[in-house]
């Protein structure tokens, strides 16, 4: 009987706490909102597209090139000391500077080298005086011996036996001292020669120890020597150009479409002058010891002024194509696929796709030869 108290207390507890449940789970719900469909998203209106457009018009046409360049002498002559060396003992020019024909530019440092060369001359000149000299005495003695001579054989014909003994004894003795005067003349001779051999060696080194410029012209380079500095063998010192004999020169690396014989138009500040191309690197090879003509196009320059140095920079204009009055579509209307050309051409409010037939072509604009009309809109890239 206990135990089905128990049992029914048991029950009772079960039953009154799923009660409990059930109305603690029925009032919250009752404080919650009900939860309500969700809404369908608004729908939105596909934006215009934004087209730039372009209407077909003719104009004219043309492709050039343009690019600039420095003049550059023809010729430019390196100056050095040759097989000489030393220390500088003048720099009398700087780099820019007009010279003249036979100015003396650099020195090396020679010691008593000027002063010996004039020694050198006075001693030439004394021995020179001196050989005149001697000559007049010669003459003299050939004179002597010719009257000689010519008194012996007046004797003989006189059949005078004591003048033609007299005389024969005289042109003995002169003949005599002709034979010696003979060679002290020879000797003198060539003691003569090797003072003036010894005076030319002389000049030589000296004038080998001067740079001097050999044309009217500019100095277009200079080492950077400093007086005192030694200077090495066939180390050039100085650059001489001639200003009057200028080339213009472009970069071939920048430069495409040009060719030998083409013409220009050379543009120096305001003026333009005529230029044709002499030299591009496919006419120069391999031998070419200039290095300012490896890898560049050259091209030559009528009428230029004389204010034109070496350095000035210059512009050039060459027309490679021109067409007149043509369809012109800008390169941004143009569509490829493949090896179609093709336009999107705005058609009211449809586009239509076009193929075209193109011509000319420039970095910005193309020629249009059929598939569009001038007053046709195309639509941009």
């Amino acid at each position: 009987m206990f135990t089905s108290i128990i049992g029914r207390k048991k029950t009772s507890i079960i039953t009154i706490f799923l009660g409990l449940i059930i109305v603690l789970t029925s009032s919250c719900s009752l404080l919650l909102p009900e939860e309500q469909e969700p809404l369908p998203p608004p729908l939105a209106e596909p934006p215009e597209p934004n087209y730039s457009f372009y209407t077909v018009k003719r104009d004219d046409m043309i492709s050039q090139i343009n690019e600039g360049g420095v003049f550059v002498p023809v010729s430019e002559i390196p100056l050095n000391f040759g097989n000489n060396s030393g220390r500088l003992a003048e720099l009398n020019v700087k780099m820019g500077d007009r010279v003249t024909k036979g100015q003396v530019l650099a020195k090396l440092d020679v010691g008593d080298l000027e002063h010996s060369l004039e020694e050198k001359k006075i001693n030439l000149k004394k021995q020179e005086l001196n050989y005149d000299k001697i000559m007049i005495d010669y003459n003299e003695l050939l004179a002597s011996i010719k009257e000689a001579k010519d008194q012996l054989a007046k004797a003989k014909d006189q059949g005078s036996k004591e003048d033609t003994e007299k005389w024969s004894q005289q042109l003995e003795r002169l003949e005599k001292q002709k034979e010696k005067q003979d060679i002290d003349i020879e000797i003198f001779k060539l003691g003569l020669s090797q003072q003036e051999t010894d005076l030319e060696r002389t000049k030589e080194r000296l004038e080998k120890a001067q740079l001097i410029s050999p044309i009217d012209g500019i100095i277009g380079f200079e080492q950077g020597f400093s007086m005192g500095d030694w200077v090495d063998t066939h180390t050039t010192v100085y650059t001489v150009v001639d200003p009057s004999d200028l080339y213009l020169r472009l970069n071939s690396a920048s430069v495409t479409g040009l060719h030998l014989g083409m013409k220009a138009d050379v543009i120096v500040g305001d003026q333009v002058y005529s230029g044709e191309v002499v030299m591009t690197p496919s006419s120069s090879n391999e031998d070419t010891r200039d290095q300012r003509l490896r890898n560049a196009i050259i091209l030559s320059v009528e009428g230029l002024p004389n204010t034109v140095m070496p350095g000035d920079r210059a512009s050039i204009r060459v027309v490679l194509e021109e067409r007149n009055n043509v369809v012109v579509l800008p390169r941004a209307g143009l569509r490829t696929y493949g090896s179609r050309n093709y336009v999107l051409v705005r058609d009211g409010d449809t586009n239509r796709e076009i193929d075209i037939e193109i011509g000319m072509e420039t970095p910005t604009y193309i020629e249009v030869i059929s598939g569009i009309d001038e007053g046709d809109t195309i639509i941009l890239r």
